[in-house]
């Protein structure tokens, strides 16, 4: 489980870098910072959105291995590639945050959770 928190603690802190911080020159600041900074909104909503998707699917993955008992081979498999998918959510992050305007951009985001996270999937009283 470390590992698997460390995975998912890097993607989180890696959404930030889809931010950017406006370059202005010191003088201009005081005129030309407000303006800049409502420039970034769209990547800002998009870092957020993306940090708590990312934290549902950290919360699903203790759920789902809270019920696990024992470990093999192909579950560590299965584990690896849901940990590929949340690695490349800062990367589908980026794309949203920078073309926010494009139907093509937000279905990595727009998609449903993959595979046992989804909701009904975690369901006691279906287990």
């Amino acid at each position: 489980m470390a590992f698997s928190d460390g995975v998912f603690a890097v993607a989180i802190t890696l959404l930030v870098f889809n931010v950017p911080v406006p370059a202005i020159a010191q003088s201009d600041a005081m005129s030309r910072l407000p303006d800049a900074l409502l420039n970034t909104a769209p990547p800002l909503l998009t870092f957020a959105v993306s940090l708590f998707l990312v934290g549902f699917y950290w919360i699903r993955h203790h759920q789902l291995f809270r019920q696990v008992v024992s470990a093999d081979q192909w579950l560590l498999w299965l584990n690896l590639v849901v940990l590929f998918l949340v690695c490349l959510l800062p990367f589908s992050s980026g794309v949203v945050g920078r073309y926010h305007s494009t139907v093509i951009a937000a279905e990595p985001h727009l998609a449903p959770p993959f595979g046992p996270y989804r909701p009904e999937c975690l369901d006691p009283v279906g287990i």
